[in-house]
């Protein structure tokens, strides 16, 4: 998955900008690309490349980074404190790991999500 369907991916899920700004997803998508903490040259690097691209192990990662940025901010850290708290919202409350969220989102988006699903099942 490349820079481009990682962001749309969160703004089809209304993930984003609600709860995730476009640079925080650069971000974490260039942390997850660099499979270390992000420093901002790597990162930087790796979001600006146009063959940086998410494999399955990196993809997963990078949605555990989202569900902790954007639930550990001041509004939410309280209600879900823990990191499996946080990651639970990402996958249940937003949908990002139910079928029928995944088919709504594909509907209404042309098929984007589907093909991010699919592309991984490959």
């Amino acid at each position: 998955m490349d820079m481009k369907r990682f962001v749309t991916l969160f703004a089809d899920y209304d993930a984003a900008p609600t709860f995730l700004t476009k640079r925080e997803l650069k971000t974490i998508f260039g942390a997850a690309v660099c499979g270390g903490e992000g420093g901002l040259p790597a990162t930087a690097s790796a979001v600006e490349h146009p063959e940086s691209r998410l494999d399955y192990p990196a993809f997963v990662e990078s949605l555990g980074r989202a569900a902790l940025v954007s639930l550990s901010k001041p509004a939410f850290a309280t209600l879900y404190p823990t990191p499996q708290d946080k990651l639970a919202v990402l996958l249940e409350m937003w949908g990002l790991g139910d079928l029928k969220k995944l088919e709504e989102v594909s509907r209404r988006s042309g098929g984007g999500a589907a093909s991010v699903a699919t592309s991984y099942r490959r």
